[in-house]
Formats: C-alpha cells, structure tokens, sequence
C-alpha cells in the first residue's frame, strides 16, 4: 500500500485563495494528498474547509493559486471537470434529486443503454436495477432501489451519496462529515470500505468533527483555523488535545455533566410524557422532564427517538397516551379559537402567513377528503392526544431544534435578523407594523449572546453562514420565543469542536435559568458530557434510565442495541 513517504502526492493544492463580498476566507492554503492515504482536514465550522473542497470539485472558481494532479497541473472550472479528472465529493449538503429513485440518483448520467442502432436511445431499466442493487450491496443495505429519494431518511440518503462515490472509477475522493448521523454499525463497514479504496491506491479527503474517527481512519491531518493553514501532522505524532488546541487555538475543557437526581423533588416538571405510542415508531413512552434539567436520550438508528421529539412538536401524530407542558394536558394548550385569549395577529407578516397556510391546509382537506370517509373528522374533532400543530407547540413553550436544520430549522434565503425573530414576531411589533430598530436589538442579543459570527452582519442570508453558526441561529431563535421546554435532535450533528462547545455551554446555562430540555442524539460522548439523565431506547421501546454518574460508555450502547441493563 502507497503512503505520503512513497512516490509523488496525487493531489497537490498550493497556495489557494479566495473572498467572498470582501472578506478572504482562504488565505494562501495548501494542501497535498498521497495515493493510498486517508487525510483528515479538520477546523471550526467557517475556517475554510468547505470552500477549499468546493474550488477542488469546480463550485467555486478560486481567487489564487493552483492544482495539480498527479503532478499536471490542470484547470477545473465545473464539476465535470472535476470528475473527469477522477475526484467524487460526498458533501454535507446532500446533492441528489428529491423525486427521482435511489437507482436513479446512484446512475444519474450513467444510466445503461440498450444495444442495437435504436436502443442506443433506451435506456435499460432492468440492467439499471441490476446495477444499483450490486452497488447498495457493497455496503449490504436493505435500501429499495426503487424508493424515492425524498421518502428515505436524512441517514438513509446520505449512504446512498457515499454509495454513489465508492462505486465509481475515483482516484480522489472527499467525504465531509460521512458518519455524522450513522450507528456505530454503519461507521464501521463505511471505514472497511475506506480501507479497501486505500489499498487500490485511492486517496481519500476525509473531513470530520469527530476525532476519535480521525484517530482511527486517517494517516495524517491537516487544520484550517479562519480561512488559513495551521499546520499538518501525522496522526500517530499527535494527541486529541494537539488537534483541538491547533483547531481552536486555545485549550477546550472536558466536561461532567452534575448529577441532579438527589434535587429533582423541588423542581417542576416542565414536559410529562406517559405511555405515549406511534405503530411502527415507537411504544409505551414515559419520561419526564424537569426544570433546569437536561434529558439525553441515546439510541442507534431506528430506534424511534426522532420520531418522538416529532410528535411532541405537534409535526406527527400519536395513536395514544398524554404529553402534558408545565402540568397542561395537550388539550388545555390546544383550546379552539373561540376559547382561546386574546386571539390576534401581531403584524401583517404575520396574518399574511397564517392566511396562507390555512388556505393550503382548506384546500388540501377538500380534495383528500372523500364523501365515505366521515370517520376521519370524528377523529379530528376528539380530545388530542399531542399537539395539533408545531404552531400549538410553539404557544404552549415548546421548541424544537431539528436534526436537517437547512429544511426544517430554517428559512434559508432570509436573513439572520429574520430567522432569529421568526418565532416571537408579538415582541418586535407594535400595531401590525415590524419595529425595524427593536427587531435589530433583539436579533444583535443572540448574536452577542451565542457568538454567531455572521461575516457581512446581521442582514447576510443564512444560506451563507458555516453549519456550526447556522445551528446557533436556530437555537437563538427558540429562546428568543422564550420556550420552557426546548427539544433538541442531534444539536450538535456537523458542528465544529468549538462551536460544540459553546452549545454546550449555552445548554448548560439554560438549564441553570430553568429551561428543561430533552436532547436525542447518537453521539455517545455528547449525551455523557452534557445530560443530567440519560434514557436509552431499541426499536421504539425505552430500554434503560441512567443518571450520568451511574451511565457508561459500555452500559449505554449495550441497552442501546437490546441488551441486557
């Protein structure tokens, strides 16, 4: 096997720049690969790591400086040009085709043709489908070949993105954060196939947050910390603790969550949730929630905890049980209209909005709803069992901060300001009319408050801003709705070492005001460092409760996957 001591790199960056609306965010970086070799590139969410992979695939057309492949140096202006050269991207941001088929998506542009002078012109499904199964079985998944993109899962489709670029002819290929949402399971055939491709020489740009997979994937590392070039190491030279003070440029305390099981009697319970069950999601859930607490619940995927903080967020519906908000049923939150208090608009934007979706959702209800099918408003009209609506969640306290923030999380083409009073318009509003001035202050709080760096200010499009920053928006949005119960699904999924601890220390504070928050996530670290409790749930059913201080490492994954507590 090739390493960076044999023979020349396969890819050579030197001294690549770029600026985007003035403002320089890679500084002269290089950056060089050797055949047969895994390279972690590492650094906070805005240090350039994104920029430098989207010059090398074409997206974006550098300022400075120059590539080289196998000591050539060449042009690349777009992605074809990327992939002809032999270099396949898995980025972050899933690129796939929402309403075309898994096949589809894992052949786009090469899809097999018939022979003969007129099949040429025809493409060969059957030999389509033939191909797209071998290749989902190189990771030995059960993925329908068939299925539509937009209906598998955020992880689900993101295997499929990594299928895509393994299976393909690829000299160079870069993953940026691949496990961020995968099982443990999954990380290690998506590791065995990395090693594979090293043997056939492939070089691999391996960008992640995790350091423990660094450690135990990749041969050397390179750091990027605002836009410039720390340094590269040898992976086996360096401790964790290098890495972090090289990404951060300071030293990053671990931390212990406290136990708080010996005070949890003189605090109120802020979420109740008993016996609460959706078929085929997850069954029989009881947990509460205090004050000033925070309740981790770990599991691998499937488990049904995702599914569960989409139904107490009023997104999905429960088959039965109770969720009660600061001792109020659901059905005392969700009173109708003509019962509620003071039922008003605090400004245009705002009635312009709810006229539109219930619009939509009349529309919506005359066409599905059919003369025979009177049962369903029967059901409709009964006591609710979770919230009608994330709106209804939203009024009673609740927020959610999701795992896909770019599509759940966030209105992209609006700005920060905006996104950060999105929730809590009444309080930036005065007779219908937006307070531009009150609005800024607020939205400058939790700029203040949660160090989003926003280059260009408050006014630049989230679209633009790092994962790590954009995370931040949303959870500054939410507490700008001054929620009791805040829940939270992988807070911290593609978010730098830095930015994760400056969300951890915002969480912590959190509760010492008296937000309770339940936080599902699948990185095990995470749920140690940051829980006060900790529930673990397989296949839809709570398996075990720990406080930190009983929780380890070994005990959590094995009640995780079914075992034994």
């Amino acid at each position: 096997m090739a390493t960076q001591s044999e023979g020349r790199p396969i890819l050579e960056m030197t001294d690549i720049s770029k600026s985007f609306f003035g403002v320089k965010v890679l500084d002269d970086v290089a950056l060089d690969l050797y055949p047969g070799e895994v390279l972690a590139l590492v650094g906070e969410n805005g240090a350039g790591k994104s920029t430098l992979i989207k010059i090398l695939n074409g997206d974006y057309h550098k300022d400075g400086g120059e590539i080289a492949i196998e000591g050539e140096q060449v042009v690349i202006d777009r992605p074809r040009d990327a992939e002809q050269l032999g270099i396949r991207m898995i980025y972050q941001e899933l690129h796939h085709c929402h309403d075309l088929s898994v096949m589809e998506n894992l052949l786009l542009g090469h899809l097999p043709r018939k022979t003969g002078a007129v099949g040429k012109y025809v493409i060969d499904w059957k030999q389509a489908r033939r191909t797209a199964e071998q290749q989902l079985g190189m990771l030995d998944l059960t993925i329908d070949p068939m299925a539509l993109m937009g209906d598998l899962t955020v992880v689900e489709r993101e295997i499929v993105e990594i299928v895509k670029a393994v299976s393909s002819n690829a000299r160079i290929i870069v993953m940026d954060e691949p496990t961020a949402a995968m099982t443990p399971h999954e990380v290690e055939m998506l590791f065995e196939i990395v090693n594979t491709l090293r043997r056939q020489g492939v070089g691999i740009i391996y960008i992640s947050h995790r350091l423990d997979e660094i450690f135990q994937i990749a041969q050397r590392v390179t750091v990027l910390r605002d836009g410039q070039k720390v340094g590269t190491e040898v992976v086996k030279q360096v401790t964790k603790g290098d890495i972090v003070r090289m990404v951060v440029g300071h030293e990053v305390e671990e931390r212990q969550a406290e136990d708080l099981r010996a005070h949890e009697h003189g605090r109120d319970v802020v979420l109740e949730v008993a016996s609460l069950t959706r078929t085929g999601s997850y069954e029989d859930i009881s947990l509460q929630v205090h004050a000033g607490e925070i309740v981790g619940i770990f599991g691998l995927l499937g488990a049904g905890h995702s599914a569960l903080t989409r139904t107490l967020f009023g997104a999905e519906r429960a088959d039965s049980g109770e969720v009660r908000v600061s001792g109020k049923s659901v059905r005392e939150h969700s009173l109708p209209r003509s019962r509620r208090e003071g039922q008003r608009f605090p400004n245009l934007r705002a009635f312009r909005t709810h006229f539109v979706l219930k619009l939509g959702n009349y529309i919506q209800l005359r066409a599905t709803l059919l003369p025979g099918l009177t049962k369903i408003v029967k059901l409709g009209v009964r006591s609710p069992i979770t919230f009608h609506s994330p709106t209804d969640a939203r009024k009673a306290g609740v927020g959610l901060v999701p795992i896909d923030r770019k599509q759940q999380g966030l209105v992209l083409t609006q700005n920060v300001r905006e996104n950060l009073t999105l929730s809590n318009w009444g309080a930036v509003s005065q007779l219908g009319f937006f307070q531009r001035k009150e609005e800024r202050a607020h939205a400058q709080n939790w700029i203040d408050n949660l160090g989003i760096r926003v280059a260009g200010g408050m006014e630049v499009e989230t679209r633009y801003m790092s994962g790590g920053n954009q995370q931040k928006v949303v959870l500054g949005r939410w507490l700008e709705a001054n929620v009791k119960v805040l829940l939270m699904n992988e807070p911290t999924w593609g978010v730098d070492v830095g930015a994760r601890s400056d969300i951890y220390d915002q969480l912590e504070a959190l509760a010492d005001q008296g937000l309770g928050i339940l936080m599902v996530s699948s990185d095990m670290e995470e749920v140690l460092s940051v829980s006060h409790r900790i529930i673990t749930m397989f296949q839809g059913k709570i398996t075990g409760e720990f406080t930190v201080s009983e929780a380890s490492q070994e005990l959590l994954l094995n009640a995780a996957a079914g075992g034994e507590v």
